[in-house]
């Protein structure tokens, strides 16, 4: 049993030494902002709608996804680079690069997440967010006014 796996080490060494099976030297990543990418958050408001504008550098906006949960939106970034490196005698080698973040965001009470808005701009995502119009409370009338009652 010990003299198959002897046989198969020496096997596989011999054909990682031929020049078809060589590795190439591995080129690392390009330099990109793909690394040190970043996101702001803005939040402001009109009469009809709360925004939030994410800012993204060194990302596209179609990378940032926004979902509606109770309560919030939640913003997630995705994205991975890869590099494919040909070696002389036609092997491929591929390397990637993943980069993630995540945030929550809470939203006020009275906006409408149902019928929330994108806009995808230059190195921007702006998130409309509808008002819910709600009741105002109405005044209680002023009690009437009248002589004061003596109190014995």
């Amino acid at each position: 049993m010990h003299y198959r796996f002897v046989l198969l080490a020496t096997v596989v060494a011999c054909l990682l030494s031929l020049p078809a099976f060589a590795q190439p030297p591995m080129r690392p990543l390009p330099p990109t902002q793909f690394m040190s990418t970043s996101v702001e958050t803005h939040r402001w408001q009109d009469e009809q709608f709360y925004y939030l504008d994410i800012r993204v550098h060194g990302i596209s906006p179609e990378d940032v996804f926004v979902q509606p949960r109770p309560g919030g939106l939640m913003v997630r970034v995705e994205r991975s680079e890869s590099v494919r490196n040909e070696n002389p005698n036609g092997m491929f080698f591929e390397q990637r690069a993943f980069n993630n973040f995540q945030e929550w965001i809470e939203t006020p009470p009275n906006a409408d997440l149902r019928h929330m808005q994108r806009e995808n701009l230059q190195g921007l995502v702006r998130i409309g967010l509808p008002r819910i119009k709600t009741a105002q409370p109405q005044s209680r009338p002023a009690p009437p006014q009248g002589r004061p009652l003596p109190i014995r």
